[in-house]
């Protein structure tokens, strides 16, 4: 039988039809590879799937996605025009797949799908972002420089290597380039929960920056990790431990009130 994953936007890494779905936006330039440590650590009372944006694995020939809000209507309406639908879905975005996360969790509340929590990582607060950024329209070397500095995230390959290079460029740019495009719509915050995790010696994100997310919905708790801006790479099993962790307490507490 057909499954909403069934679509380019979607890669099931442990798909329960019928439980409650962890929808995971990796890092910019990245792709679904980012969750596959999570694949065979997923609680049998939740199922994981992971976004995969255009310009990248299997979706390699199409142009990359440049708006943001774009994004999160079509995969918002994907997963509701599927055959299968989750009873309920946890936008997860770490990093760049942050703000998808966010506007995805809009989105899907909008056409009346149940969103308990929405759980962000290493990212600014949506209120500061005001469509200023200019790094991706950087000649590519200074753009590289740029990412590299801020992020320590330029593999060597990419570097060295110009036929990688020239195939991932694309990809990365418009990714950064789609995020400091975004600008926060003016809405009230989303009728979920929160969970806010940052690492504690994150160059880019501190307590004081990631402040806003904890006023885009309800009850928002903050975690915070050993590591920096990619904790997510060194911790993976605490970071699904502790999104695991605040889903159930939400959904208790929904059903407690």
């Amino acid at each position: 039988m057909p499954s909403w994953t069934d679509s380019a936007w979607f890669e099931p890494l442990d798909d329960r039809r019928d439980r409650p779905t962890l929808l995971a936006f990796p890092f910019s330039g990245t792709g679904v590879a980012t969750f596959a440590p999570w694949r065979p650590r997923v609680p049998d009372d939740l199922s994981l799937v992971a976004v995969r944006l255009p310009g990248r694995e299997t979706r390699l020939e199409e142009p990359p996605a440049t708006d943001m809000f774009e994004v999160a209507r079509t995969v918002a309406d994907a997963i509701v025009a599927g055959p299968s639908p989750p009873p309920s879905v946890i936008p997860v975005g770490f990093s760049g797949g942050a703000i998808l996360a966010y506007e995805t969790a809009a989105a899907l509340i909008d056409r009346g799908v149940a969103v308990p929590l929405l759980v962000v990582a290493s990212q600014f607060q949506p209120q500061s972002h005001d469509g200023s950024g200019v790094t991706h329209r950087q000649p590519d070397e200074e753009f590289l420089r740029q990412i590299d500095q801020t992020y320590d995230a330029v593999p060597d390959a990419m570097r060295d290597n110009d036929e990688l290079r020239e195939l991932l460029l694309p990809t990365l740019k418009a990714d950064i380039g789609m995020n400091e495009r975004y600008v926060h719509p003016d809405r009230e915050p989303l009728p979920c929960d929160v969970l806010v995790m940052t690492g504690e010696a994150d160059r880019v994100i501190d307590l004081r920056t990631s402040d806003g997310w904890t006023r885009v919905g309800r009850n928002a708790r903050r975690r915070i990790f050993p590591g920096g801006h990619f904790f997510l790479k060194d911790q993976p099993d605490a970071a699904l431990d502790a999104i695991v962790h605040r889903y159930r307490s939400a959904v208790s507490g929904s059903r407690s009130g």
